[in-house]
């Protein structure tokens, strides 16, 4: 059996010893309701197991969950137990393919690929909603990771729906990326929806990229479109912030350059 601390986590996974105990488990606990671990409608565990399971005293516990219900996250009904909040909706915008995140994206082009699982899953709730299929619907998940220099910068996990499942295999995705499958293999792609923010690394991606699971980092998500506006790839991936770095220079627009022009970029870059 692997050794394990007093935290029931593998050595490599641990925080830091200066990291709260209370914020560790907010951190394992967030990102398990944003995975949609927790099945909706359901308790989650009572705080006595939940307690015990991260190796935390009630009054720690009950400061995660405090945090969690404050960020909308969880329920807590007395007497009843403590339920996953519903998913809040989501505004949809499209933009085009080429948008101000293509560099963050493009960064695969000076990378090495290194697979890590390639298997039919059921939709996590974020996945299902993204490729608007119903929730616990199979489809294909790829995760790998991409290496610099032998040293990991991003961890990535491809959701493909059924439709298109078919077209990709070890051998079809060796060193490429699943938008180049899906181009060649004749899928039209126009439009994308993506975000760049910030989220907390936990699990499989905190071992993958050799972090602290609490570590922040860079988070990208989109979903590709056809020329039909359908969903058909829908994308995570985490940035080690200290081996990627975006950057972009604007100029103002119109002759002026005045305080009500607006503004236009260069060729952006990304740097590893």
């Amino acid at each position: 059996m692997a050794n394990r601390s007093r935290t029931g986590l593998p050595p490599q996974m641990q925080l830091s010893p200066m990291t709260p105990l209370y914020h560790r488990v907010y951190t394992t606990l967030r990102q398990q309701l944003v995975d949609g671990l927790f099945e909706a409608g359901q308790p989650l565990p009572s705080e006595p197991k939940l307690a015990r399971f991260h190796s935390v005293g009630r009054v720690t516990l009950r400061r995660a969950l405090q945090q969690l219900e404050a960020e909308g996250l969880i329920l807590r009904r007395p007497g009843a137990g403590t339920f996953p909040a519903r998913p809040k909706a989501r505004r949809k915008r499209h933009e085009n393919l080429h948008g101000w995140l293509g560099p963050v994206v493009a960064v695969a082009d000076g990378t090495s690929v290194k697979d890590l699982t390639f298997e039919t899953v059921q939709a996590p709730p974020e996945a299902a909603e993204a490729l608007e299929l119903k929730p616990g619907e199979k489809l294909l998940r790829i995760q790998r990771m991409r290496l610099k220099h032998g040293e990991p910068v991003i961890f990535a996990t491809i959701y493909i729906p059924p439709e298109h499942a078919g077209l990709f295999s070890r051998e079809t995705m060796d060193q490429r990326t699943t938008t180049e499958v899906l181009e060649q293999s004749g899928v039209p792609l126009t439009i994308v929806d993506q975000s760049l923010s910030a989220r907390t690394c936990d699990g499989p991606v905190a071992e993958a990229l050799g972090l602290s699971i609490g570590t922040a980092l860079i988070f990208v998500k989109r979903t590709l479109r056809d020329d039909q506006g359908r969903p058909v790839e829908y994308f995570e991936s985490y940035y080690r912030p200290d081996r990627y770095e975006y950057r972009q220079r604007l100029s103002r627009t119109g002759k002026g350059a005045s305080a009500g022009d607006g503004w236009s970029s260069f060729d952006a870059e990304s740097q590893d």
